[in-house]
């Protein structure tokens, strides 16, 4: 054995039955399936991790009792969160027709066991609402962007969350002005504060030097009094990740933590990006905000709130491009959230999460119609369909906004 390495650490990402998504009406949906189209013959694969609750809404009808359940994950599939019930139900107000596929993953190999499962049962679209961080620098390579990659390339289109980390992601050059081999967030200023009150701290640094670095950093969490609380200092001597990560319990009575970054060996001129699942970040940057996975072959969705669709801002929280390769391809689509569904309530399924299995569901819609058996012409459909509203963030990413016809 040469090398280990940490797991990839995955995050999810936030027409039928009675509850319906408001995004049928916004996007046309609904005159698709009033003329009837509906998705059939079309499988589509939710590939999330977990889906309580829902045996009760296939029994509520708000999912169809024909679905496909799969736990790759050997947790139970019904366990964990009701996030892919919820992701589910957006897939199938878009098109009630389609063939629903659910499918519990946990980690790195089990999603490719449903990549596989895609490749060998005929799954045209899949949703993927989940970010993964640790595994590469954000840039469309790395393990997890190869396997969507390759599953397009299998047959598979996938329709990927552009992620919620546009407040809770940082992104910059490693500056030390006064040469203490501290980094600078702000002249004068050595630390970057997490914002909000969830009791459990993940924060997760890596920078661009995947598959040599020769850069050494290390991570810290400090407290109000500046005692140290939480630290990871991996060594960095050019096979290993360039990443480092904590996971800590926070308390309010030691707030405001401080998060530092230090140099400990190797060059300088090295771009670094920060990111946390739980809390904002004093200083935020919005641009490249992206997790995993972020190839070129899929289709990434911002959101944007369905009261003000399609003109309106983005979501304060919606990831957008460029990735951090600098590719200006990233996300290509906005779709509404703060849409109903039966597991989140009223107008409560907010984040890309539900902005993306919209875009699935529509894609399903668009393969029913066109009669589409591959995913490039389906992708191909998706953008040439999508409604330019001529604008770029914090608006729609190159002004293209989710719409079927």
């Amino acid at each position: 054995v040469g090398m280990l390495r940490a797991p990839a650490i995955p995050k999810a990402m936030g027409g039928m039955g009675p509850y319906e998504s408001e995004a049928v009406n916004l996007t046309g949906a609904d005159q698709l399936q009033a003329a009837g189209y509906d998705g059939s013959g079309v499988k589509v694969a939710v590939v999330d991790l977990g889906f309580i609750g829902f045996a009760d809404r296939q029994s509520e009808g708000e999912l169809p009792s024909n679905a496909v359940t799969i736990d790759y994950s050997g947790t139970g599939f019904e366990a964990d969160t009701p996030h892919g019930t919820g992701v589910s139900e957006h897939v199938m107000d878009m098109a009630p027709g389609c063939t629903l596929i659910a499918i519990k993953v946990g980690d790195t190999v089990d999603l490719q066991n449903a990549a596989d499962y895609c490749k060998n049962n005929g799954v045209l679209i899949a949703n993927h609402s989940v970010g993964w961080v640790m595994n590469s620098y954000y840039d469309g390579t790395g393990p997890i962007s190869d396997i969507i990659a390759n599953s397009f390339d299998d047959g598979t289109l996938w329709t990927i969350s552009a992620g919620n980390s546009a407040t809770s992601h940082w992104d910059g050059d490693f500056v030390d002005n006064d040469s203490d081999s501290v980094h600078e967030f702000a002249p004068g200023d050595e630390s970057n504060s997490p914002v909000g009150s969830y009791s459990v701290l993940q924060v997760f640094l890596n920078w661009d030097q995947y598959g040599d670095s020769v850069t050494d950093l290390d991570l810290y969490v400090y407290d109000k009094r500046n005692r140290l609380r939480g630290s990871s200092t991996a060594s960095q001597t050019g096979s290993q990740d360039p990443a480092e990560a904590i996971g800590m319990y926070v308390y309010s009575n030691l707030a405001p933590y401080h998060i530092v970054i230090q140099h400990y060996s190797g060059p300088t001129n090295v771009n670094m990006t920060l990111h946390s699942f739980n809390h904002d970040f004093q200083y935020p940057v919005g641009p490249s905000s992206f997790m995993d996975p972020v190839p070129d072959d899929c289709i990434t969705v911002a959101a944007q709130n369905y009261t003000d669709y399609p003109n309106g801002a983005l979501e304060s929280f919606s990831s957008y491009g460029p990735r951090n390769d600098g590719s200006t391809a990233k996300s290509e689509i906005t779709a509404p959230d703060g849409t109903t569904s039966k597991t989140y309530g009223v107008s409560g399924s907010y984040g890309t999460s539900f902005a993306a299995p919209t875009t699935a569901g529509a894609a399903a819609l668009l393969a029913d119609k066109y009669n589409l058996t591959t995913p490039s012409a389906v992708k191909a459909k998706l953008l040439l369909l999508a409604t330019d509203e001529g604008g770029s963030p914090p608006s729609a990413p190159d002004g293209l906004v989710l719409h079927v016809e």
